[in-house]
């Protein structure tokens, strides 16, 4: 009988030195895919920042929604500005109590957290409740990224509503509104710019909100204008939440 020999365990040996990688073409490989790491994460972290941004303009257009729908049941006024609301209360001066009133319109207080802020504690409803309730003393304050314009008025629709707490300015002092006390700082003048933006949040940027309800991306020089509207007595009150430790 033919005696066959076999032939397949060769030929499929040399099919697979064949089809293998070399070492060479593996550090190929992988300077590349090190090269395109190199050129993709840098990118995907400048993306963040600028998505972090984007969440909190839509934070401020949900809270000058809610804030608009407040004053038209409460005759046009802003909260801190309501008789027998957050005017002429002992809570006046605090941010927290006067960001609640808008909690009809805000039903998600994590709005009024700006993803940016790191050492905001956002609240998850409005209650007494320490595992993230608005009204807890581990929150109020500590649950908000957002300063409130106490001159905002309808009638003037650039005025500022709200904006990025990490605001910087010089000429604080104390001022007297019913029995509150709001922090203020005299209108800077064009030619001596006293305003900007701390680190952290968006600097160099910062998000505004007008009375209008649109929402501005301004820089420490360009915010300046902003804030030329002023009361009659050229002071300028903010309503800004305290450092959170």
């Amino acid at each position: 009988m033919k005696r066959v020999t076999s032939l397949t365990k060769p030929a499929r040996a040399s099919r697979v030195g064949e089809t293998a990688f070399t070492r060479l073409e593996l550090l190929a490989v992988v300077a590349a895919l090190v090269l395109l790491a190199g050129v993709v994460l840098p990118a995907l972290a400048q993306g963040k920042p600028r998505a972090q941004q984007a969440i909190c303009f839509n934070n401020l257009r949900m809270m000058g929604q809610a804030i608009l729908l407040f004053n038209a049941e409460n005759g046009q006024m802003d909260p801190w500005r309501t008789p027998g609301v957050g005017y002429n209360h002992p809570l006046t001066s605090n941010p927290w109590f006067q960001f609640s009133w808008l909690s009809n319109g805000l039903t998600n207080p994590k709005v009024l957290a700006c993803p940016s802020d790191n050492s905001v504690r956002p609240a998850k409803d409005y209650s007494f409740s320490p595992d993230g309730g608005y009204f807890n003393a581990n929150y109020r304050n500590a649950a908000i990224s957002y300063f409130a314009g106490a001159d905002s008025s309808a009638l003037l629709p650039d005025s500022i509503l709200s904006g990025d707490r990490n605001i910087e300015f010089q000429g604080l002092s104390p001022c007297t509104i019913g029995s509150g006390i709001f922090p203020t700082f005299e209108a800077p003048p064009q030619a001596s710019p006293l305003t900007s933006w701390l680190k952290g949040l968006h600097a160099p940027f910062g998000n505004i909100l007008l009375h209008d309800g649109r929402v501005e991306e301004t820089t420490s020089q360009t915010i300046q204008r902003n804030f030329q509207r002023s009361d009659d007595n050229t002071f300028v009150h903010l309503l800004i939440p305290p450092r959170v430790s």
